[in-house]
């Protein structure tokens, strides 16, 4: 069996509703989702989010590395030879996450070639996951009905709240939110490093008060003694997240004091992952499977990921984004009842992306 050729695809994906991030108020993203062919038929999908803002590439750099660089590399090889080729791609630059992206697709290609789920094929420990609901930052009264909607339809029993803009207005939307939903729920907050340090500080104390498990990105960090002062001084664990983007990194945070680890499989890649949380297990700290802001495809691949590694059990997986988009892309989306996604026993993702959905949102 040879890899024939690599097809990428870019769609555009509205949100249901527009989302005010900590920078940005958007109304959706740009996906580019990659297929990997075989010339025994065989294929793969994974999928990378396009948006400079936080990949650093445009969906055309991003296609066009995929066709000028990593295919001529790839077509004729063995697509069981991960490490190899990957290794090969290792000694080139990448563009948006491109790498991953084809590792991904690799594994989902290799776990329908032995006829197994991919978080079979990854591990095997669980094929039902725990999820949480994200919040995104808005009105309390529009805050508190989402919840109580994301509740009541999918039996969430988690929720992961954007905070990061006023410290006292957020300290005080928590308050309400932990009222509704009961003091069973687990809550973290991710801030997004909006606050200062001093407003992490008071906020992460009003925080504890309403039992916040994990304080995500509370304010710009590094490897200075100002931010081993909040990690150390927070009463909620502080979680890292954009920073750590490699083992080395996780390693380095680590040291520094970090109580958690948020990672973007979809931007690291399987292997690296493994890595991170190999280290992070080490230090008798919890990593978190976070969103990225992905399609119903990204999000199953991060899911499955999730489900193979027990290491991971700590915390529930955050990959629900595909839920706040105006449609899906596979043909069988993930679902979510009493808080869990029930993973297909079908080969590699267990399902492909429909091709009326990459019609109505192709861009190109």
């Amino acid at each position: 069996m040879k890899i024939a050729r690599l097809e990428s695809h870019v769609v555009y994906v509205p949100y249901k509703t527009p989302i005010t991030w900590a920078s940005r108020v958007s109304e959706g993203d740009t996906f580019v989702l990659l297929r990997i062919v075989t010339d025994e038929g065989l294929e793969g999908w994974a999928e990378a989010l396009a948006n400079p803002l936080w990949t650093g590439a445009v969906a055309d750099d991003i296609v066009r590395h995929l066709a000028e660089v990593y295919e001529p590399l790839l077509v004729g090889a063995d697509p069981l030879w991960t490490e190899r080729l990957l290794g090969g791609l290792a000694r080139v630059p990448e563009k948006g996450n491109s790498r991953s992206l084809v590792e991904l697709a690799l594994c989902d290609l290799q776990a329908r070639s032995a006829g197994v789920p991919c978080w079979q094929y990854l591990g095997g420990w669980t094929d039902r996951v725990p999820v949480s609901w994200l919040l995104n930052r808005g009105p309390v009264e529009q805050m508190l009905e989402e919840t109580a909607e994301a509740v009541e339809g999918h039996g969430f029993t988690a929720i992961k709240v954007k905070v990061g803009t006023d410290a006292r207005a957020d300290v005080a939307a928590l308050g309400l939110l932990r009222e509704a939903v009961g003091d069973e729920t687990l809550l973290w907050v991710d801030a997004n490093s909006g606050y200062g340090l001093e407003d992490a500080l008071w906020a992460a104390q009003g925080f504890a008060e309403v039992g916040v498990r994990l304080f995500e990105d509370p304010c710009p960090l590094d490897l200075s003694e100002e931010s081993r002062r909040l990690l150390e001084e927070s009463p909620v664990p502080v979680m890292v997240d954009r920073q750590v983007n490699s083992a080395k990194s996780a390693l380095d945070f680590l040291c520094h004091g970090a109580s958690a680890l948020n990672l973007k499989v979809g931007g690291m890649g399987y292997r690296e992952a493994r890595r991170v949380i190999s280290i992070a297990d080490a230090h008798d700290v919890p990593c978190v499977i976070g969103v990225g802001s992905e399609t119903d495809v990204g999000s199953l691949a991060s899911l499955h990921f999730r489900a193979a590694v027990p290491e991971l059990d700590a915390f529930p997986a955050e990959n629900i984004f595909f839920m706040k988009l105006a449609g899906t892309i596979l043909d069988e989306p993930p679902q979510v009842k009493d808080g869990f996604v029930q993973l297909s026993d079908e080969p590699g993702l267990g399902t492909v992306p429909s091709e009326a959905a990459l019609k109505r949102f192709r861009v190109t």
